[in-house]
């Protein structure tokens, strides 16, 4: 009988991008060797509920490994308060961390996965554990751009290259931000859908041949203010997917909370156009069911730049202002929602390559 692989995964709680990836990637390796996951991270426990279900064997543990950038909502960034967080985060002294070392010292772990969590590469180090990196973009490039107007970054950037640097096996998921020399290069890593989109659509909207848009913010809870105007285009049926405490539908309005029974690579599957703020784990969903694209970039974010030139590379993304996002506007451009056709090659995740190399680190 082959032995159970123990595996400890650190995921960045930035938005829900991390963790939808990773999610992909231990779905992989579920299928390919027997696991038992420990998952550190502070992204809700409904997520994983949700994205893993009961087939998958994991303990969860609530921690915050990473910081990031600290949020004012779901476009705009705290530099002064980010900087105060980080300068005691990666002392690696807090609670969190001595917790974290206490069960990577207790059970035996053949890894240690990061998605860009610096905590889970440092704690590889102080204990011996491999660690295999997930990235299209590590903290101390995105830190770079604010270097200028807040100067404390550069000792930041300093550390926190060291740290990711000595990562055993560096996975860069296309489309990433800054080739590495010694990086392995996958497709675009994404989650697959469970059911048809004709079920799905079929579900929620009743006429398969009735236009349905996803509205989303990626993992930031959002609460919109145009649902009068979106009552005038009574052709389309909106999906909204944020801070919502229940199931409603309205009229031509689905209004979906965050941790809904629905598996959300099934929503975008289903729709016909998804529109929002667009992060790496919308922008590689959308372009692995190869659904089309509305949506804006977040300011003074370097990770938007790489993201914008593979969604123009691959025609997805017809790009709008994050006030015309968040006013409605678009509505004036999409009197003609095209029906999605389902006559496009299947696009295979990179999760199938990454858990390939993340096995091969293990097996030594």
């Amino acid at each position: 009988m082959s032995k159970t692989k123990n595996i400890a995964v650190f995921i960045s709680g930035h938005g829900f991008g991390h963790g939808t990836r990773t999610c992909a990637v231990i779905q992989k390796l579920n299928e390919k060797v027997i696991c038992q996951f420990d998952i550190f991270t502070n992204i809700p426990k409904w997520f994983f509920l949700q994205n893993l279900g009961s087939e998958i064997k994991y303990n969860f543990h609530f921690v915050k490994t990473d910081i990031g950038l600290l949020q004012k909502d779901a476009f705009s960034h705290d530099l002064n308060e980010t900087l105060k967080e980080l300068e005691q985060f990666l002392d690696f002294k807090g609670d969190d961390y001595g917790y974290c070392l206490r069960i990577l010292s207790e059970k035996k772990f053949n890894i240690i996965i990061c998605d860009i969590s610096p905590m889970g590469i440092y704690l590889s180090e102080k204990t011996g554990i491999p660690c295999a990196l997930i990235e299209n973009f590590t903290w101390d490039w995105i830190y770079q751009e604010y270097i200028e107007s807040h100067s404390c970054f550069s000792a930041i950037i300093s550390k926190l290259s060291g740290i990711y640097k000595s990562a055993d096996l560096r996975i860069q998921t296309v489309p990433f931000c800054k080739k590495s020399s010694t990086g392995k290069e996958v497709p675009p890593i994404f989650r697959l859908s469970k059911q048809s989109s004709q079920k799905i659509k079929r579900n929620l909207v009743g006429n398969l041949d009735h236009p349905m848009i996803l509205l989303t913010t990626g993992g930031i809870s959002t609460t919109y203010a145009f649902h009068q105007k979106l009552n005038e285009s009574a052709n389309i049926t909106f999906v909204l997917s944020g801070n919502y405490s229940d199931f409603k539908k309205k009229k031509n309005i689905i209004e979906l909370p965050m941790n809904s029974s629905f598996n959300y690579p099934d929503l975008v599957n289903a729709s016909d156009l998804v529109i929002g703020k667009i992060g790496y784990g919308t922008l590689a969903e959308c372009w692995g069911f190869h659904t089309p694209l509305m949506g804006c970039f977040r300011k003074n974010f370097r990770e938007s730049f790489k993201l914008r030139e593979f969604a123009e590379t691959h025609s997805l993304n017809h790009e709008i202002s994050q006030e015309n996002f968040m006013s409605a506007e678009w509505l004036t451009d999409i009197k003609n929602v095209p029906i999605k056709t389902n006559f496009f090659p299947e696009r295979k995740s990179g999760a199938n390559q990454a858990s390939s190399a993340i096995i091969n680190l293990m097996d030594g």
